[in-house]
């Protein structure tokens, strides 16, 4: 019986810490296993309690949060210039529609009234353009869009017979005598 139990004391010794302490405190195997048995239903609850919560830690590790700005940092690079590209030929569309307006404008007045004098400064606007004419006579008239803020630099230019021309615009723009540029290529504008 006492091999038995020594046997049973190392075994449970090795298996808990609860029944060592009870084997080696003097206690039978009996009272042992009844030890286990009802420290068993404490040790899983306690075990569950700590492995399972009702809120899991939250948050994110350091290279999750450097992978997610990466990636925002390359979207915003791709993004932003042909953001701003879009938004700058669609100005220069608005302010060419805006001087093909002024040129039908002054056509009526040169109709109505035999002379183009008179019949500048334009009513058109567009955002950052201002329109003026240089040179209005009975016979002819030139109409001049000029950017202003963001735009500076940029020139476009209406003649009575029809003809358009870019006499200026901003570094890595190209220039026309022929027509309006629409893109940093020198792409023109048609119609």
């Amino acid at each position: 019986m006492r091999a038995t139990l020594k046997f049973e004391a190392r075994r449970y010794r090795t298996s808990s810490p609860a029944a060592g302490r009870a084997v080696s405190h003097g206690l039978g195997v009996r009272e042992v296993q009844h030890g286990l048995r009802t420290l068993e239903p404490e040790r899983s609850v306690a075990l569950r309690a700590m492995t399972s919560t009702k809120h899991p830690a939250g948050g994110f590790t350091l290279i999750e949060l450097m992978v997610v700005v990466a990636v925002v940092a390359l979207l915003a690079f791709i993004a932003i210039p042909a953001y701003e590209r879009t938004i700058t030929r669609g100005k220069l569309l608005a302010a060419q529609s805006a001087l093909m307006e002024a040129g039908i404008d002054i056509e009526q007045y040169g109709q109505d009234h035999s002379t183009y004098v008179g019949g500048c400064p334009p009513s058109a606007s567009a955002e950052d353009f201002t329109f003026t004419c240089p040179q209005a006579s009975s016979t002819t008239y030139e109409i001049l869009a000029s950017g202003t803020g963001p735009l500076a630099g940029f020139e476009f230019t209406l003649y009575a017979n029809g003809n358009k021309s870019t006499p200026s615009a901003p570094a890595g723009w190209s220039t026309s005598a022929t027509c309006w540029v629409a893109d940093p290529q020198g792409d023109c504008v048609t119609g």
